[in-house]
């Protein structure tokens, strides 16, 4: 049995896209532009993409970057380009990874076109990325009717995860755990069972399946998804949201 880390924030979120499986996969050590272009990332993400906010990815690569001296960059799905609204962070450009900031939604791309400083462009494959649109829930809840993150963990057995969250509660609410929509399409799913509730305190256990046909099949070696958390008040059935979970699977 192995633990598998979720990394949670609950107001800001920005999470860290790894996309890189082996530094030296069918790549040649003489990091040209040719050789580089070749690898393909055997990877696929399922995020949400908050509505009316820029989205800032942090991209990792097989080999270094250093010395290409990129200007710009657009992303593509295969051969088209889905959009050019993105800046490259250019600071924080370094070794194998490129962070760049998306502007404006796009439903997803798997590679991202480099133009250089020399002139020439840097075509490279990023894994496959699907994007969500997402909106915050209004809600006007007092505070004592608000639930809390007060702990959770999971961990990872066979082709499921298994774990627990409990919140302190406040008014009488149902809970409910969302998924892209394009990964439940392949088969991840979540079951949620309410285990313990006392005056302040709610416990839920949950099942998450994972779809190790559809990945093997495919020969995906690395998947991500978010799990979002949100809290729907009985009584006035608002909703509010309580915490988004950036979930890494890799595949052995």
């Amino acid at each position: 049995m192995k633990r598998i880390y979720i990394i949670a924030s609950i107001s800001v979120f920005m999470f860290l896209l790894i996309s890189c499986n082996t530094l030296e996969d069918n790549i040649d050590s003489d990091n040209s532009i040719s050789s580089i272009e070749k690898h393909e990332q055997k990877e696929v993400n399922y995020l949400y993409f908050y509505d009316n906010e820029s989205r800032e990815l942090t991209l990792y690569f097989p080999l270094d970057l250093n010395g290409f001296n990129i200007k710009k960059g657009v992303l593509l799905q295969e051969n088209e380009i889905v959009n050019e609204n993105i800046s490259i962070n250019i600071s924080d450009t370094m070794d194998n990874k490129v962070s760049i900031t998306i502007h404006e939604y796009t439903p997803g791309f798997n590679r991202i076109k480099f133009d250089l400083e020399s002139g020439e462009t840097l075509n490279l494959h990023t894994g496959q990325f699907y994007f969500e649109k997402w909106k915050y829930p209004t809600y006007n809840l007092s505070k004592e009717d608000e639930w809390h993150i007060y702990e959770m963990h999971s961990v990872h057995e066979g082709n499921m995860i298994k774990g627990n969250v409990t919140f302190r509660k406040g008014s009488n609410s149902i809970l409910h755990a969302l998924l892209p929509t394009k990964a439940k399409d392949v088969g991840v799913e979540i079951n949620l069972e309410k285990t313990k509730e006392e005056e302040n305190i709610v416990s839920f256990d949950y099942v998450i399946n994972l779809p190790y046909a559809y990945l093997y099949q495919n020969e995906i070696k690395n998947m991500t998804f978010n799990l979002i958390w949100v809290q729907e008040e009985l009584e006035s059935k608002q909703t509010r949201f309580l915490l988004n979970e950036y979930i890494p699977i890799d595949i052995e």
